[in-house]
């Protein structure tokens, strides 16, 4: 009885955490499981959206990719204090790996895969194209693998994608 009032206590305060590539379906998979589970969602983007007061390309623009990254992980840290949220993070997130202590600490980490040439490149600062994000693919997917605690494809109905995640929580 114990064991299944803990297994239950942490099913419901443990955060699900959303990783992939700009594109991949993680903000709109993330707010379909808040909206199902009841939860709160976080896009983690958007909380430094907020924090800096302007939009990432600007972000991007103006201060560059190492002060983005800098933002991005104090953010991480605030989230990562959470319990019980459905979060969204950037494509890029597992570059830094202060990153993963913070979301795993008190998350289970889902790697929301998706084939390249569906990715959607429209605003996305790193992005820009198919070239591109092949590149950036390539050069993040062992690092996805090395956050995740499971994968679940996103390659066709949104709301499979969403039951693939509800299966691995």
């Amino acid at each position: 009885v114990i064991v299944d009032i803990i297994a239950k206590l942490s099913k419901e305060t443990l955060n699900v955490v959303l990783i992939g590539m700009a594109g991949c379906g993680k903000s709109t998979v993330g707010k379909l499981l808040a909206e199902m589970t009841g939860r709160e969602f976080i896009d983690t983007d958007l909380e430094i959206e907020k924090r800096e007061n302007r939009d990432i390309p600007t972000i991007f623009k103006d201060s560059g990719e190492a002060y983005f990254r800098a933002v991005e992980r104090a953010v991480l840290k605030d989230v990562g204090k959470l319990t019980g949220k459905i979060i969204s993070t950037g494509g890029g997130v597992v570059k830094d790996v202060e990153n993963l202590f913070p979301l795993k600490s008190n998350g289970v980490i889902i790697w929301l895969k998706r084939d390249v040439n569906k990715l959607v490149t429209e605003n996305r600062p790193l992005s820009k194209d198919l070239e591109t994000v092949q590149k950036l693919y390539a050069e993040r997917k062992a690092l996805y693998e090395s956050f995740a605690d499971f994968s679940v494809m996103n390659n066709g109905d949104i709301m499979d994608a969403v039951k693939g995640v509800m299966e691995k929580v």
